[in-house]
């Protein structure tokens, strides 16, 4: 599609309608460079494949309500008041991820977009997964970014590091989980 006036402009109120270009990039699975080049006249033409993820802001004078910023939610915050993700069963959560999780991967200070699901026996094999946990015996809850996997049956949380631990899933009760769709580097 050639970037013309009238595009650019579309995508300019998209942006300004989401607060910024990641979040528009978040919401379509646009690169955020790419959103960013375009921005600034550096090309001339948007890809075909950017062209249909972009197309609901670009075909018409409103951004639709979809793209209304949210919040990112900082990981600590979420441990200590997991009501933020309990009551969400729904639409996706940005989350900014505190320490090492998944690297390399997934780093400290990305920002990675989930999408819930209705419980880890739904999610598909080898899928990154956050959960909100708590271990069993504890009252405290933490979250966490893990690869999740089926062995024999049985389903594990694994790290990407390969330093990283590994441990069965049943060994915490999952309250909510969540599959990580894409992530935002922090810049």
């Amino acid at each position: 599609m050639k970037l013309d006036n009238r595009t650019l402009q579309a995508l300019n109120r998209a942006v300004r309608h989401c607060g910024s270009a990641a979040a528009l990039a978040a919401q379509t699975g646009v690169d955020p460079g790419c959103i960013s080049r375009y921005l600034r006249g550096r090309v001339k033409s948007i890809s075909d494949d950017n062209t249909r993820k972009l197309k609901r802001f670009l075909d018409r004078d409103m951004v639709p309500a979809a793209c209304a910023p949210g919040r990112v939610m900082e990981w600590k915050e979420v441990g200590n008041d997991p009501a933020l993700l309990l009551g969400n069963r729904e639409s996706e959560v940005a989350l900014r991820v505190e320490d090492v999780q998944m690297a390399p991967r997934i780093c400290a200070r990305d920002i990675i977009v989930v999408r819930p699901a209705e419980s880890l026996e739904k999610i598909p094999e080898n899928r990154i997964v956050v959960a909100l946990c708590r271990e069993k015996g504890l009252a405290r809850c933490r979250l966490l970014c893990r690869r999740l996997r089926n062995l024999g049956g049985r389903l594990w949380f694994f790290s990407d590091d390969p330093e990283g631990c590994f441990f069965p899933a049943e060994s915490v009760q999952v309250m909510w989980s969540g599959v990580v769709l894409r992530k935002i580097c922090e810049l």
